[in-house]
Parts: C-alpha cells; structure tokens; sequence
C-alpha cells in the first residue's frame, strides 16, 4: 500500500538493493489491505509490506484464517497520531524542546491534554 513507511522498500528496489541478493522483486500497491492479505494468502504475492497486526489477526482467525510468518519488522512504535497545523501550534507551548529549540521526541499525549481540555472549556468538540 502506498504509504511512506514503505520508502525503505522503494529506495532499496531502485538501488538494486534487491537483485544484489538475488531477488527479482517488483512493487505494486494493492487496492486495499484485504486484497493485500488475500494476495499473499492465496500465493499470487510472494511477499508483502502489510500492517503489523495483519499476520497476527489472520494467524488467529480474524476475518481470515491462515498462518502468516513476519519475517522482518521494518519499524517498531512507527504508528502515530497525526493531528492538525493549528491543533499543533497549540501544543507547541507544551511541548518540552531540545537545546537546539526543536521538539524533544517522542512528544507525549500530555501535550495535546490542555489543547483538548481549552475546547472543553469553550464548549466545543474536539
């Protein structure tokens, strides 16, 4: 799927990357997650870049049965919470900086606490 955690994939296949292992790969975005885990299921994929939990959810037979192996992790904790330009400025002033002035990372949900609780106190939905 077309997303950029798998970046690391697309600069590996146009810089050989691939085929100086010996692997004869070609990338192509699949129309959604499901068609994604069927593809791999039913073996008209090799391989796939999927959400962490799909093979776990198929192993257990959730939606699908089917014993999937994750043989490489390409991130750990990668997921995230995207919030908007101006809800971010709002949590800037919160948010503890590193000497060089930029955000410390990770940026803890504490941040976005006092943003939500202003909306509360004007009576608006967050």
């Amino acid at each position: 799927i077309k997303l950029t955690d798998m970046a690391p994939l697309a600069i590996a296949y146009e810089k050989g990357f691939f085929e100086d292992e010996g692997l004869y790969v070609t990338l192509e975005a699949q129309a959604n997650w499901k068609v994604l885990l069927d593809g791999v299921i039913n073996g008209a994929l090799d391989g796939a870049h999927m959400l962490a939990g799909q093979p776990l959810g198929a192993t257990i037979g959730y939606g699908t049965q089917a014993d999937i192996i994750t043989a490489f992790s390409m991130d750990l904790n990668g997921n995230a919470i995207t919030v908007s330009n101006n809800v971010w400025e709002q949590m800037k002033p919160h948010i503890p900086t590193a000497e060089d002035g930029k955000p410390q990372h990770p940026i803890s949900a504490e941040a976005l606490k006092p943003v939500i609780d202003s909306y509360k106190q004007q009576g608006k939905s967050f």
